[in-house]
């Protein structure tokens, strides 16, 4: 995609292959621009088809990875194993690509699994989530949302009488902070998150599992 983190990812992307042993045959851009889309998605599935890869790194989301994960699932090479980023939202994916064609398709994310309580955060999270909203699903949205909002809230109780000022000293000297199993660390320097990644992919049933 050639907004928003599509170039640079792409770019380390293609300087971090050949140390692991791996070699890129295809390289297509996804244009953004609503009156390119299709005509960017088309080139690109002609060219991914007729390179025959191992496996498809979708660095795009939105509706031009959508559609070509739809587009690809479609022709020849709709077999081949494809990877997205965590911004490419599942739930989205299959509402616009389809079930079918998102299934086996391979997530990488930034927090932990949130569907099954194997950290403190998470056994949080979905208490919280069951007390106050219990007809909105679990997400890893909403675990994000979740997990911001204890920040800014410690933020907040460290700042005492709160003002944008004090807040942001307090984020700033926030230091090493366990949300419950899951550390951030901001400091005057920078602001380190979760440094973990965790792989998921989508079922037949439009599901994600670990």
């Amino acid at each position: 995609m050639n907004i928003a983190f599509g170039p640079m990812l792409s770019k380390l992307a293609l300087e971090r292959v050949p140390a692991l042993g791996l070699k890129v045959v295809s390289h297509s851009v996804l244009d953004a621009k609503s009156d390119n889309i299709e005509a960017s998605i088309q080139a690109a599935v002609k060219d991914t088809t007729a390179a025959q890869p191992k496996a498809i790194l979708v660095l795009a989301s939105g509706r031009p990875a959508y559609e070509f994960v739809r587009a690809m699932r479609a022709g020849p090479g709709g077999a081949m194993q494809m990877y997205g980023v965590s911004v490419l939202l599942h739930d989205d994916l299959v509402a616009h690509a389809g079930k079918d064609k998102a299934c086996g398709m391979v997530l990488s994310q930034s927090l932990p699994y949130p569907y099954t309580m194997y950290k403190p955060l998470i056994t949080e999270y979905q208490q919280t989530m069951r007390r106050f909203a219990p007809k909105e699903p679990m997400s890893y949205s909403s675990l994000e949302g979740f997990a911001g909002a204890k920040i800014a809230a410690e933020a907040v109780r460290r700042a005492g009488t709160p003002s944008r000022e004090r807040v942001l000293a307090a984020l700033q000297q926030l230091g090493n902070y366990d949300l419950g199993g899951v550390s951030v660390n901001y400091g005057p320097n920078g602001r380190q998150g979760w440094g973990g990644v965790e792989l998921t992919i989508v079922n037949s049933e439009g599901h994600l599992r670990k």
